[in-house]
C-alpha cells in the first residue's frame, strides 16, 4: 500500500467502532422496551471507559 491506508492503524478507530456498536445496542434494546438492560449496558460502558482512561493516564 502506498499511503498506509490501513484503517486499524489509526488510534481512534477502535474507540469509534465501540461507540457505534454501543449506540446501536442501546437503541435496539430501548426500542424493545428493555430499560433495565439499557441501564446495565450504559453502566458497564462508563465503568470500562473510566478504566481505559485511568490506564491511558498511567501509561502516558
Amino acid at each position: 500500500m502506498h499511503n498506509d491506508a490501513i484503517i486499524m492503524n489509526k488510534p481512534a478507530v477502535p474507540y469509534l467502532l465501540a461507540i457505534v456498536l454501543n449506540l446501536v445496542l442501546l437503541r435496539y434494546f430501548f426500542r424493545k422496551d428493555m430499560q433495565e438492560l439499557v441501564k446495565g449496558i450504559m453502566m458497564a460502558t462508563f465503568a470500562f471507559m473510566l478504566i481505559v482512561f485511568i490506564f491511558k493516564i498511567r501509561v502516558a
